[in-house]
């Protein structure tokens, strides 16, 4: 009898998308195991037929103050439990989404007039005290699961590790969907753009000067900001040539980004502890669809970007400003870069080919033994609503 494995899509971020849906529907296709995906429309009785049947239940992030006694009792029915992180979050960005229940300390930013602005404050917008309750029983949950996923080594070994076991799945693309369009607009600009959401403001301003100097310097560039665009990195920027475009969900965003037309991305990165736990899904996304770009030299993208054959490295704005002038002004480069860039991606990082992971993955679960076995009771699956 096939494994059966049980995803809880319960929101429908990017996150949930490549770290639960993505892996769902291919291992589905593939007919590797047996897939069930539960989402916040299925009534209790749809959740309790889905969790009897299934074999591993797979959540993204932790949630909930009774997570880890819910874990235990579902373990000992016989359940396998799978925790997928993909942020470090015990060291998060104070513009996270998350950073209202899991931040610990309070965070103030300066405006682009350099005045100082609480981000935030204890007792104000933010409860430090119960975050870090909060925190303790994030780590209570994740001693509870049998295995925690996660997108990078990093992750893995120097977060999680201490915690339970984990295993490495890489975000990766559907290569059969992402593709290296041309598209043209009418007007003949350079499109130069960057993708991304709150959590990279930190980035964004890192890189402001560079940006900056790149579209002042040449006329003929039009900076495309999909999916957020703070008005502190845009305000002097022409708004002529400045087109932005809100977030379009995770199902639709390939055919969005490539719908953008872009001839060069960039993707900075500001050293901070937060981002030594992100991945490279923007050098992946962008490479398959055929745009090269400029992304920090700082791992994973140094152990991944090869520089000048796949993509550019840099980590100051000296760096960022002239790699994307040469990208800008060489369109035999831009066409090297794109083309093995995308044949790297289609190799290393099309989810069609190494979604035999995620069973792999799955199965080692079996492995492990649940604390004493007991036959599978209604009641105790419906603990988890």
């Amino acid at each position: 009898m096939k494994l059966g494995i049980l995803f809880f899509a319960l929101d429908d971020s990017p996150a949930t998308f490549y770290r639960l849906l993505q892996p769902a529907q291919k291992l589905d296709a593939q007919k590797l195991v047996t897939v069930g995906v539960l989402t916040p429309k299925d009534d209790s009785e749809d959740k309790r037929k889905a969790m009897e049947l299934s074999d591993v239940l797979v959540f993204h992030q932790c949630a909930g103050p009774n997570m880890a006694d819910q874990f235990d009792k579902l373990k000992r029915i016989g359940k396998k439990i799978v925790i997928d992180l993909n942020d470090d979050i015990f060291n998060l960005s104070p513009f996270s989404p998350h950073y209202k229940k899991l931040g610990t300390k309070e965070a103030v930013v300066f405006d682009q007039e350099g005045k100082a602005v609480k981000l935030w404050e204890d007792g104000v917008n933010i409860d430090l005290e119960k975050n870090k309750i909060g925190l303790e029983e994030q780590r209570q949950v994740l001693g509870a699961v049998d295995l925690i996923t996660t997108t990078t080594s990093y992750l893995a070994k120097e977060v999680y590790s201490e915690f339970n076991r984990t295993a490495v799945l890489p975000d990766m693309v559907d290569c059969e969907v992402w593709k290296p369009l041309k598209v043209s607009y009418p007007e003949n600009y350079f499109r130069l753009g960057w993708r991304g959401g709150f959590s990279h403001y930190e980035d964004l301003m890192n890189v402001k000067p560079a940006i900056s100097n790149v579209v002042n310097k040449f006329s003929d560039v039009k900076l495309i900001m999909s999916g957020w665009a703070p008005n502190a990195f845009t305000y002097d920027m022409p708004k002529d040539r400045l087109e932005t475009y809100p977030f379009f969900g995770s199902v639709a965003w390939p055919w969005h980004a490539m719908a953008l037309g872009l001839n060069a991305a960039f993707y900075p990165w500001k050293n901070i502890a937060f981002n030594k736990g992100k991945n490279n899904l923007s050098w992946i996304e962008w490479s398959a669809a055929g745009v090269p770009g400029v992304y920090p030299a700082l791992a994973p993208y140094s152990d991944d970007v090869k520089h000048g054959e796949t993509g550019m490295l840099a980590l100051s704005n000296e760096g960022f400003a002239e790699n994307l002038s040469q990208l800008i002004k060489d369109r035999k480069l831009r066409r090297k870069i794109a083309w093995q860039a995308r044949e790297e991606v289609e190799k290393n990082w099309d989810i069609n080919k190494h979604i035999t992971r995620w069973k792999e993955a799955y199965q080692s679960c079996q492995s492990t033994r649940s604390p004493d076995p007991k036959p599978a009771s209604v009641d105790s699956l419906m603990a988890m609503n």
